[in-house]
């Protein structure tokens, strides 16, 4: 079809017709491997292997955001942190449900603690001590989507 768009547009065959073509062909074949290199940049190392070990993010300031441990691509612990420094939250996971989830103020003090094996949830006083437990009404424990 690029060759009757070509001639079709080219009346006189001189020979500036094949140099055309390869040109064309040598410009789609670049933008197909860059293309391609994009892509391939964009995908999350979750769909390339399965992640083990540390894996750290970082906020665009340059703070740490985040610290998970996984195990052959499983998350065990991910510790979230504010954009200041200080710990936001902490979790633990086993078989890819959330067991329980530590949440903690700016200051640095424990705030509420989400404990989805005995489906508790306990808020704390800026103190430290029990500001009240209330039962989760979660059916099952939050799932990790990849």
């Amino acid at each position: 079809m690029l060759q009757y768009f070509i001639k079709s547009f080219n009346p006189i065959n001189d020979g500036a017709e094949t140099m055309i073509i390869k040109g064309v062909r040598v410009h789609i074949r670049m933008l197909c491997m860059v293309l391609c290199l994009l892509c391939s940049l964009s995908l999350p190392a979750a769909a390339g292997k399965a992640r083990h070990g540390v894996y750290k993010t970082y906020y665009s300031n340059g703070a740490l955001r985040t610290v998970g441990w996984y195990k052959k691509g499983e998350l065990l612990r991910q510790k979230t942190f504010f954009p200041q420094g200080g710990l936001l939250r902490d979790e633990v996971w086993d078989n890819n449900l959330m067991e329980v989830k530590k949440e903690y103020t700016p200051e640095g003090r424990l705030s509420a603690v989400w404990n989805y094996k005995t489906r508790l949830l306990t808020l704390y006083h800026e103190d430290g001590s029990v500001k009240k437990s209330v039962p989760l009404k979660v059916q099952t424990p939050w799932r990790r989507s990849e």
